[in-house]
């Protein structure tokens, strides 16, 4: 393959999330000629944009893997292509609904906005508190969601609940 349209790179970015490390690694050749058609940063983040109405517009269909979606989001929005404040406030606003998840997707909700990595830079809180002038109803709406889970003796959500106040602390 030399060539690719328009419609053809934009399915390798969409089925990729717009990953450029994902490509990289699963379709070598295909990512070399996507970038090779100088597509300027106002196509990429036109495409983020339709990518994350695609995934607001999917959060709530699976319950059980709402937690999943959530993490998408955030990692579309942390790539800085895209601006975040209004995706963000409209990613707590859908957050806010989040009191009735079960144990395991507040778990997992907390762990995305926390951060996988020791920095948390990857998290969250790193994206909200850094890039937009929501910090403070982002931890009002996350500790809303550590409150709905009541008292629990689950590690891991307990663990979880630690590192998002370590990552909002380091950042707030």
């Amino acid at each position: 393959m030399t060539e690719m349209n328009i419609e053809e790179a934009k399915e390798l970015y969409f089925r990729f999330d717009g990953h450029f490390f994902h490509m990289d690694r699963e379709e070598p050749v295909k990512t070399n000629i996507l970038r090779s058609m100088g597509l300027g940063p106002e196509v990429y983040r036109e495409w983020d944009e339709e990518l994350l109405q695609q995934y607001f517009d999917r959060l709530w269909a699976d319950e059980s893997r709402v937690w999943s979606i959530h993490n998408r989001i955030l990692s579309i929005l942390s790539r800085n292509i895209c601006s975040p404040e209004y995706r963000c406030a409209e990613l707590l606003r859908q957050m806010d609904r989040m009191t009735g998840l079960d144990l395991f997707n507040k778990t997992l909700i907390l762990e995305n906005m926390a951060g996988q990595t020791v920095t948390g830079k990857d998290g969250g809180a790193y994206l909200i508190c850094t890039r937009t002038t929501l910090a403070e109803a982002m931890n009002r709406t996350v500790n809303v969601i550590i409150s709905s889970a009541g008292d629990t003796d689950d590690e891991r959500f307990n663990r979880a609940v630690r590192s998002y106040r370590a990552a909002y602390s380091a950042c707030a």
